[in-house]
């Protein structure tokens, strides 16, 4: 599941149990409206994730991609457990900033 929410310019992304392939095209999809309209704060709650595969992950670096070729920021919270692993794993660590 996910929610998203749009606080004072900042899209907040609030993601909980597992992201698959079919749950992360859903977000995804929702969230390139977004930063077209030009929206460049991004909040990024990964707290209640139990998991991530590879097509989720891929997901959120692609909106992280976008917002950053339109000069904005994304934020990673919550990127313990499962979430960790995989920033660790891809090396995301390096160019996100985390809570």
């Amino acid at each position: 599941m996910y929610e998203v929410k749009v606080v004072d310019s900042r899209i907040r992304l609030k993601l909980s149990g597992s992201i698959d392939a079919e749950k992360a095209a859903k977000i995804e999809e929702s969230l390139v409206c977004l930063v077209e309209s030009g929206l460049a704060l991004f909040v990024v709650d990964f707290s209640e994730v139990d998991s991530i595969d590879p097509a989720g992950l891929k997901s959120i670096l692609s909106i992280q991609t976008r917002v950053w070729l339109r000069g904005g920021c994304v934020v990673m919270k919550g990127m313990n457990g499962i979430g960790g692993q995989r920033g660790e794993f891809t090396g995301v660590k390096a160019v996100s900033a985390y809570d």
